[in-house]
């Protein structure tokens, strides 16, 4: 988090594992399939910055979700997160694991 956003964080707890068949990326010339392994952090120092790998940066709520242009898929994390379930969530499917 310190080198992306200039935020020093402490990590409380693992949020989930997600990834899907649905969300793929092209850039140049590859194509993949992300896994995102998120967690809940608190931050505690730093100051938030905007570097050479980003374009531009906005805190996501609730009230503004659906009007930020953005993976369709960080919107169906945040979803589930604000969704109050307290366990992990983990992708199966896409981890090739049966329920």
């Amino acid at each position: 988090m310190l080198e992306e956003t200039g935020l020093e964080v402490a990590v409380e707890r693992l949020l989930g594992v997600f990834s899907s068949p649905e969300y793929v990326l092209a850039l140049e010339d590859k194509t993949f399939q992300p896994l995102l392994i998120v967690f809940l952090c608190r931050m505690c120092g730093g100051g938030l910055r905007v570097g050479p790998e980003s374009l531009s940066f906005m805190w996501m709520n609730q009230a503004n979700m659906e009007t930020l242009q953005t993976f369709p898929l960080t919107k169906d994390i945040a979803r589930f997160i604000w969704s109050g379930n307290q366990n992990a969530f983990f992708d199966f499917f896409s981890l090739g694991i049966k329920n």
